[in-house]
């Protein structure tokens, strides 16, 4: 009896861990432009439920999707296909991503668990989703964007002390270089221009010359491949920016 009981815990325990699936990589979110457009489960894409993309997950799967970055985790049902991106597992709707606090990062290392899977029941093969820009920065309120009281511009003639953090970036990746200056009160005011509109990931590449002068080059990033870096450039000219993608290996 008590052999015939082990060997069901075991097998039970065994079930449990084969139907279990975890996966690691990154997350972003769908742009607001696609909300009501039709997914790859032939449901309207809408940004007020808790929903995602996965490349290969049966549609209706429940996971659960976990922010590295602050632990908060999110429950949403698979109803879509992506994201098609290297590095990327999942693509969240605008109310997951606002739920593990992603919005304004963007782009976030997340763990995915799968909680339920649903059986595929005449599903077409997955089908490459229309390309989706990567997530605007910006801070979201109740689905509205909100332009929150500006932070103050840096470079400002009338102010000359300043807080900054400092941190050394590994020359991994890619970016997207927006300008290069020669002043650093130039540089300042356009460091703090960009954080007035929410952007966070701004790295500064100090470039020597032979005649001992500096030149500054702000950059967004990183991203793990050029073709992420290139998705991002196409977002920041929507937003009126000009730029072009660079390899930070060779800085």
């Amino acid at each position: 009896m008590k052999i015939k009981l082990s060997f069901i815990l075991f097998a039970f325990i065994f079930v449990q861990c084969t139907n279990a699936q975890t996966e690691m990589g990154m997350a972003s979110y769908y742009s607001d432009k696609f909300q009501g457009s039709k997914t790859a489960s032939g449901e309207k894409y809408d940004k007020n439920l808790l929903t995602a993309a996965h490349k290969t997950l049966p549609f209706g799967t429940r996971i659960r999707v976990t922010n590295q970055k602050n632990n908060k985790s999110v429950e949403v049902t698979v109803n879509d296909r992506g994201p098609f991106v290297k590095g990327f597992i999942v693509d969240l709707s605008r109310k997951a991503a606002k739920v593990i606090d992603m919005e304004l990062d963007g782009i976030v290392k997340v763990k995915l668990e799968v909680l339920s899977r649903k059986k595929k029941i005449s599903e077409a093969p997955p089908v490459p989703a229309p390309s989706k820009p990567l997530p605007r920065p910006v801070k979201t309120v109740n689905s509205s964007t909100e332009v929150s009281k500006p932070v103050p511009q840096l470079g400002n003639p009338d102010h000359n002390l300043y807080k900054i953090q400092v941190y050394e970036q590994p020359k991994v990746g890619f970016g997207v270089q927006l300008g290069m200056y020669a002043k650093h009160k130039t540089l300042l005011r356009q460091v703090g221009g960009l954080q007035a509109k929410w952007y966070k990931n701004i790295i500064v590449a100090l470039h020597t010359k032979s005649d001992g002068t500096s030149l500054y080059k702000v950059i967004l990033g990183p991203f793990p491949d050029r073709k992420t870096a290139d998705s991002y450039l196409a977002d920041v000219k929507d937003k009126g920016l000009k730029g072009f993608v660079v390899d930070l290996s060779k800085l």
